[in-house]
C-alpha cells in the first residue's frame, strides 16, 4: 500500500529535481529554510508577548 502512494512521488521528484540541484546548493537551500523559519517564528513570539497583558 504505500509503495502505491510513495513510489510515483518519489518518481516524480527525482524526474523534476534530481538533476536541478547540487548536493551543496540543496544544503544551502535547506540552511536557508531553517534559519528563515527561525526568524518567523521569533517574530511571531515578539508579537505575542506585546500582545499579552502587561
Amino acid at each position: 500500500m504505500s509503495e502505491e502512494v510513495w513510489r510515483p512521488l518519489h518518481e516524480d521528484w527525482h524526474r523534476l529535481l534530481g538533476r536541478q540541484f547540487t548536493v551543496a546548493e540543496l544544503e544551502t537551500i535547506a540552511e536557508f529554510l531553517e534559519l528563515s523559519t527561525a526568524l518567523g517564528a521569533r517574530h511571531v513570539e515578539r508579537l505575542r508577548e506585546s500582545r499579552s497583558p502587561q
